[in-house]
């Protein structure tokens, strides 16, 4: 579990890691209008709206990287970003759309599939989530999917 738990967060650091240089390149338009109104003095500084998002706290920095988005579809690790914002949040509605949107980029499929099955199995989604899973460890795999796609199934065949 422990191994899990430490992948996940690598993975997360990773994608955090490259949307962190994005956001400071990238402020909203919004954001410069703010500063230049403000005498040069910013909203925020960047590092704290990179330093929010990381820690799933920034409502300001997650408007940025919906933007970032917005120029850029194709942006995995952006899109992974809000996503775990948004789950991190409780709102799973909104962090499944981010995941499924990376789910169709190759290079994120497995990581946003199990991601997905994570907010299903909340939500006791249970059969639902399983070919998310199953995909997931086709994709790339991993002894921990694997053991979580075994206790999904329990919990599936439980609640039949």
């Amino acid at each position: 579990h422990h191994r899990e738990d430490q992948q996940e967060r690598d993975g997360r650091h990773a994608a955090e890691d490259g949307c962190r240089d994005k956001v400071a390149l990238l402020l909203s338009p919004a954001a410069r209008d703010h500063t230049v109104h403000n005498g040069g003095r910013g909203h925020r500084g960047d590092e704290d709206d990179r330093v929010a998002l990381a820690d799933g706290d920034g409502a300001e920095a997650v408007k940025v990287m919906e933007e970032v988005v917005a120029q850029d579809p194709l942006d995995g690790d952006a899109l992974m970003l809000i996503g775990g914002y948004y789950a991190k949040q409780g709102d799973g509605d909104r962090a499944l759309i981010y995941f499924e949107r990376a789910a169709n980029l190759d290079a994120f499929e497995a990581q946003a599939k199990a991601r997905q099955a994570q907010i299903l199995v909340q939500k006791g989604k249970y059969s639902e989530s399983l070919p998310l899973l199953k995909r997931s460890q086709e994709i790339k795999p991993s002894e921990d999917i694997a053991r979580y796609i075994e206790q999904v199934e329990r919990l599936a065949r439980a609640k039949r």
